[in-house]
């Protein structure tokens, strides 16, 4: 008996009338339903604003459509045009705590440039996260639809992809994958699933397999060393209590008598390019899961003396609070593909002290400030206003309560000797959610971007977020032209 799934179709406004944005629904029933997932699509409101232009817009989202806890309910795919790591992002798991929805993005490179059957292929990908399947579960004898976009994208003929799948699998292997192929001419036909893969949705539990009721898989991480990348991690505040975000940079370099080197395009937690291991103070040893999961295409080349930089902000990740008892942790960055990793570097926690204490201001942060009751808000402009926490600390919280509409942004010259870097991006990226929706006036909305592509540059100069800032510029001068034109 097929599974059940719901998935509800939501689309970005702008794009509502486009044939980009038209999902092959029929075509992706047949295909989950020759592996016993029987999906039902329904249209949502449209989309406006963005939902997927920030963190924060996407935990909005989330809070939205989630289904209490331990509950199943319908999924959610977003259609939009672009998210905030890029044109490199094809598709998005926007919820790897819960896998409840995810998106694709018409004007990435892989949609924008790929055929009917590898747009299909990326509605296919997506939703395969939703029901808990990995990169890591394709299969390595043929490329399969939860492949890389890059492996995808060197497929010359998918039909003969199908054939072997179908000749070298299983007899009931063969079987479910040709009650989709048949004999070869279904437009689009996109990619198989893997055997890994079918065995999941086939044989899974209820609750690994149906969206919202079990957290993504994703996979583990081979120990890293003795490549030619060299990762270095700074950690900038050794010393924070529990509840408390801990800022770090990795920087990412070929030695000078090296060759150029090929590296993943994102370098990034969510694509599982850049990973942050933590070793608890019980010995535990934790792989730091992102909240969202991001599937990229194409590669990109390290120079000599040519560096990139990574920031992030910990406080949370889809498990539960990066340091949640008092002790010392130690933590290092790996980049798994290119067989490099940094040294560990030691953070001592002590316990919370103040608001940050209560559990009820712990969940409220971790969750990333989705909601909260009006206590929780005041708890936090007093947090803000309290000279004795660190100034990193401060402006990290006000910019949080900021892009939720609680209070005005900080100044920027303010948020220049106050914020880590970490911060200061993620503030920039909210400054332009908010003047985007709030239709701000085009001048400001220029001088929001500026001071964003100088942040993002001067760690990378090629930041995959700054094609996105790129396409928002655009975006806005089209919208000036036309005005112009009335």
């Amino acid at each position: 008996m097929p599974r059940a799934v719901s998935l509800i179709i939501r689309t970005l406004a702008s794009l509502s009338s486009t044939p980009a944005a038209a999902v092959p629904t029929s075509a992706l029933r047949d295909y989950f339903l020759a592996f016993d997932i029987d999906i039902s699509f329904s249209h949502g409101p449209s989309l406006h604003p963005d939902p997927t232009d920030s963190p924060d817009s996407i935990r909005e989202l989330l809070a939205e459509h989630a289904p209490p806890l331990e509950q199943g309910g319908p999924a959610v795919l977003v259609v939009a045009d672009i998210g905030y790591r890029g044109s490199l992002v094809n598709g998005m798991l926007l919820d790897a705590e819960r896998r409840g929805a995810c998106a694709v993005f018409t004007e990435a490179s892989g949609f924008v440039q790929g055929s009917a059957d590898a747009r299909f292929e990326v509605y296919a990908h997506e939703i395969g996260h939703l029901l808990n399947l990995t990169h890591e579960q394709a299969n390595a004898t043929f490329t399969s639809a939860m492949d890389s976009w890059g492996k995808r994208d060197d497929v010359d003929s998918r039909a003969a992809v199908w054939n072997e799948a179908i000749g070298g699998g299983p007899a009931q292997f063969a079987q479910r994958l040709r009650s989709f192929f048949g004999n070869g001419g279904r437009q689009p036909l996109g990619l198989p699933m893997s055997e890994r893969c079918c065995n999941r949705l086939v044989g899974g539990q209820p609750v690994d397999v149906e969206p919202w009721r079990s957290g993504f898989v994703g996979a583990d991480v081979e120990d890293a060393g003795g490549g030619v990348l060299r990762c270095v991690l700074e950690v900038r505040n050794k010393a924070v209590t529990v509840a408390q975000p801990l800022d770090i940079t990795v920087t990412l370099s070929v030695p000078q008598a090296a060759s150029a080197i090929t590296v993943p395009p994102l370098l990034e937690r969510t694509s599982g390019e850049l990973v942050l291991q933590l070793q608890q103070p019980d010995g535990t040893l934790r792989i730091l899961r992102p909240l969202q999961v991001s599937c990229t295409s194409a590669l990109r080349r390290l120079r000599p003396r040519q560096k990139i930089r990574r920031h992030d902000s910990l406080i949370s990740d889809c498990n539960d609070l990066v340091f949640p008892v008092p002790g010392r942790y130690m933590l290092r960055a790996l980049v798994p593909k290119a067989g490099s990793g940094s040294a560990w570097e030691a953070i001592d926690v002590t316990p919370a002290a103040g608001p940050l204490a209560e559990p009820a201001m712990q969940e409220f942060l971790r969750r990333g400030m989705p909601s909260g009751t009006d206590a929780h808000w005041q708890q936090l402009d007093a947090l803000v206003a309290d000279k004795k926490l660190a100034p990193h600390l401060r402006a990290d919280l006000s910019s949080r309560a900021a892009a939720s509409g609680h209070r005005p942004f900080d100044p920027l010259r303010q948020l220049r000797s106050d914020a880590s870097p970490a911060v200061a991006e993620q503030d920039a990226l909210r400054r332009i959610a908010h003047l985007r929706r709030h239709a701000a006036d085009p001048e400001t909305l220029h001088q929001a971007i500026d001071h964003a592509e100088r942040l993002f540059a001067a760690g990378d100069a090629e930041h995959p977020t700054l094609g996105y800032l790129t396409y928002v510029r655009r975006r806005l001068l089209a919208l000036q032209r036309r005005r112009g034109t009335r």
